[in-house]
């Protein structure tokens, strides 16, 4: 697929004040390689219900994610209520989704990858999964996400030195978003992808959602089933505000269909 046959302009899905595309998954691999191969910076951000949440918590962080390249959508909640609200996303785009697809396309192209985030420990099983299920992957350099904000130069020169054509960053909300938004130019980094928790999964050390249950919207209680002390604090507040929010959109817009607001 030519990213030259799509209009992102067009594809764009405005959704609680952020700016998604509707792509499926090949769409977007397609749009990714035309961002690496164009060698200019570019930022992809998969945002879920909790980013939905935290960016209209924090504008600054709302302001960031709407300016990324390219906003994909995490999760088969988003999914549903964008059928709910007439514009709906075609394809579950989430970080270990979309990472899983980037890595097996970067091994055929050649492209090379930095990873940056998650303990080191599970990032070098990350990395050695990855290698040993696509050979020809070329991992250019890697570092922990347990680092000071003093440290950050450094971690950007290093960047900066492998010069890979793929950065993924996994160090959690919105510290990944932060780092890729203030250091995006500097690293000149073609492709930047934030990825959250996809390294965990990657390295083995959680498990993706059984299908069924992305499908049926629960793959955010998957994962706090798996981290209760890590995650259930994120969803306790961001599901039942973005649940409310979506019933009383629906209801707003049915009632006054010549004012829809995002």
């Amino acid at each position: 697929m030519d990213r030259g046959n799509l209009n992102l302009d067009s594809r764009k899905s405005p959704f609680f004040g952020l700016p998604f595309h509707r792509l499926t998954m090949e769409e977007a691999v397609a749009v990714i390689d035309g961002f690496i191969r164009s060698g200019a910076p570019h930022w992809i951000t998969p945002a879920s219900v909790t980013m939905i949440f935290w960016c209209r918590r924090n504008p600054v962080l709302r302001q960031m994610v709407a300016g990324s390249d390219l906003v994909l959508n995490d999760g088969m909640g988003l999914i549903y209520a964008s059928r709910l609200l007439g514009r709906p996303l075609p394809e579950n785009l989430g970080g270990p989704l979309i990472m899983e697809r980037l890595m097996r396309h970067a091994a055929a192209q050649g492209y090379s990858v930095y990873f940056l985030g998650a303990k080191q420990e599970m990032l070098t099983r990350a990395i050695q999964n990855f290698q040993n299920k696509y050979p020809s992957l070329k991992v250019v350099g890697y570092h922990d996400g347990y680092f000071s904000s003093s440290k950050e130069p450094e971690i950007v020169e290093d960047i900066q030195g492998a010069q890979p054509d793929i950065l993924l960053v996994a160090m959690g909300s919105p510290r990944e978003e932060f780092f890729i938004y203030n250091h995006l130019q500097e690293m000149g980094v073609p492709l930047c992808l934030d990825v959250g928790g996809a390294f965990d999964v990657a390295a083995g050390m959680t498990q993706l959602a059984p299908k069924w249950v992305r499908m049926a919207g629960l793959e955010w209680f998957y994962r706090v089933m798996q981290e209760p002390r890590r995650l259930w604090k994120r969803y306790i507040l961001a599901i039942p505000w973005f649940a409310f929010s979506v019933i009383w959109q629906v209801i707003h817009e049915r009632l006054a269909p010549s004012k829809i607001k995002n």
